[in-house]
């Protein structure tokens, strides 16, 4: 059986190959070296692409000294007792939010205060950066599936789209780390790269502990294979090890909020909260829907997609494009 190189050298060697236009095979030609010039073209576009997004947020972020992501009412505005200890002097509400910070998040937001940078600033700041970072970490797990740098551009740029649309990753809250992180996480994943695999799993829980459950399910699901239509238990030692090792970091990482004992009283149950308006249809937080599609698909906070019509067909178009690339280059 032909390696992967090896394929697509005889690709690009094939009389059929030899009389496709240059712009065809400078887009749907696989790459060879990592350091290729389509590769290093395309990953630079994407990272300006990213930019360009950011731009305008910032721009709308420093419009006025007076204006504010929404979600900064809860997970940064008590971040000023980092400048001021006095701040927010016996408020209960403040109290309440700053014990619900995960550790890594609440640590970058006081380091960024040690060094003179005031949390309001660095808020602004933050979704750039990790745009940035979470546009190149997209770029190399597209790479990773498949080596074509245009179909890592076309994923980089619907993602981009898709994150600076959204409140997620412009909020410089918890939930702005989600992205680099599960991206960074499936980069040394499909590497098989233990070591920054588990490091990524041990960030995940310091900055959004709840997508590290999401990650040691991809770590143990490697233990199952498929020959044959039929799924069977790998028989490599390295993948129960990698197993093992992803179920002790997080269980080590994320122990502390387990054991942790809130001031505050407990969080209200599932029983409570089928009868609380908050979480019922129309009310603030909608969770408890009679409809299953959309509890399960479109729904907000428990959905896989988002409520937006577009966002499947996104997807699938996504895919589509994926699809298309890789039968243009396997295809002649």
């Amino acid at each position: 059986m032909k390696s992967e190189f090896a394929q697509d050298h005889s690709i690009a060697d094939s009389p059929s190959h030899s009389s496709m236009s240059p712009w065809l095979r400078f887009l749907i030609d696989p790459v060879t070296r990592t350091f290729d010039f389509r590769t290093v073209f395309w990953f630079v576009l994407s990272l300006a692409f990213s930019a360009v997004y950011a731009s305008r947020a910032l721009r709308q972020a420093f419009g006025s000294a007076y204006v504010l992501q929404d979600d900064w009412r809860h997970h940064v505005f008590w971040m000023l007792r980092y400048v001021d200890h006095e701040s927010f002097p016996r408020d209960l509400i403040a109290d309440y939010f700053q014990s619900l910070a995960p550790g890594g998040y609440a640590l970058l937001y006081r380091g960024a205060a040690s060094v003179g940078i005031e949390p309001y600033l660095f808020g602004k700041l933050l979704p750039m950066a990790l745009g940035l970072i979470t546009t190149g970490l997209c770029f190399a797990v597209s790479m990773q599936l498949l080596r074509v740098p245009a179909a890592g551009f076309a994923g980089a740029l619907m993602l981009n789209q898709s994150l600076w649309m959204r409140n997620g990753l412009v909020s410089g809250t918890p939930r702005a780390f989600i992205s680099p992180l599960f991206l960074g996480f499936m980069f040394f994943l499909l590497r098989g790269s233990l070591l920054p695999t588990l490091a990524m799993i041990a960030l995940m829980g310091l900055f959004f502990p709840s997508i590290a459950f999401i990650a040691v399910g991809a770590v143990l699901l490697r233990v199952v294979h498929w020959e044959k239509m039929r799924p069977r238990l790998s028989r490599e030692l390295p993948d129960y090890v990698a197993c093992a090792a992803a179920l002790v970091v997080a269980a080590i990482v994320l122990l502390p909020y387990a054991l942790n004992t809130s001031g505050f009283g407990p969080v209200v149950t599932a029983a409570e909260a089928r009868l609380m308006p908050e979480f019922l249809p129309k009310g603030r937080m909608v969770v408890f829907r009679q409809d299953f599609w959309s509890y399960w698909f479109t729904g907000n906070h428990t959905g896989m997609f988002t409520s937006g019509v577009l966002a499947p067909i996104r997807c699938a178009l996504g895919s589509c494009f994926r699809s298309c690339l890789s039968s243009g280059a396997a295809f002649r």
